[in-house]
This record gives structure tokens, C-alpha cells and sequence, in this order.
């Protein structure tokens, strides 16, 4: 299932493998995602590779980003919270440019928070 707990520790556990960076990730990536859990397709899980390797190509990356961004979000909010969570961090990302691990940390104590209280 895709509860919120599931979705925090996967990402957790894929956090910890990462540390390579995301050509090192990739395989725990297909494995986990795609082929386990079947929480996206290889599709894509290619383009946002991909969007992330055109470091020159800003409107390429910006439209495959977005490609991707779109559907995983609509799977992504589920309720109220999740959408507030997500305008709320998306509202401090352009106001204020803080680090996005900081934003992902409080997006999960607030999941967590809100799951178990």
C-alpha cells in the first residue's frame, strides 16, 4: 500500500543507500518503485532521471519535471493535509530558498505527527 508511514520509510531507506547520488540510486529506484512496490512506471522514473541530468537545458528540464511532478502529485495528495503540506512547502521554496532537506524533515514530523497523535 501507499500509506504515508510506507512512503516515509521507503524514502528513508532509499536516503540511506543514496549517498552516491541519484546514477547510484537508480537501480534501488526500479527495484523498490517500479518493480516492487509498482508506485510508478519506468517511464517516468526516466524523465525525472533524465530532467535531472540537463543541467543546461532549463525549459527541457523544467517540461520533463513537470511531466513527471504532475501525476506524482495527484497521487501524491490525498487529503486536506497532504495538499496544504505541499502549498505550504512549495510557498517557502520561492519565498524564502530554504534547503529542501529541511522541508522534507518537516513534511515528515508533520506526517508522523499527524498519523500517530
Amino acid at each position: 500500500t501507499r500509506s504515508p508511514e510506507s512512503v516515509m520509510w521507503k524514502f528513508l531507506e532509499l536516503g540511506g543507500v543514496g549517498f552516491g547520488g541519484g546514477y547510484v540510486l537508480l537501480a534501488f529506484l526500479r527495484r523498490d518503485l517500479v518493480d516492487g512496490l509498482h508506485w510508478l512506471g519506468i517511464g517516468p522514473l526516466l524523465a525525472a532521471v533524465l530532467a535531472g541530468a540537463l543541467d543546461g537545458l532549463n525549459a527541457v528540464a523544467i517540461s520533463l519535471m513537470a511531466g513527471v511532478a504532475v501525476p506524482l502529485g495527484r497521487q501524491a495528495v490525498v487529503d486536506p493535509l497532504t495538499a496544504r503540506i505541499g502549498l505550504a512547502t512549495l510557498g517557502v521554496l520561492v519565498r524564502f530558498r530554504v534547503n529542501a532537506a529541511v522541508l522534507i524533515v518537516a513534511g515528515a514530523a508533520i506526517g508522523v505527527v499527524h498519523v500517530y497523535a
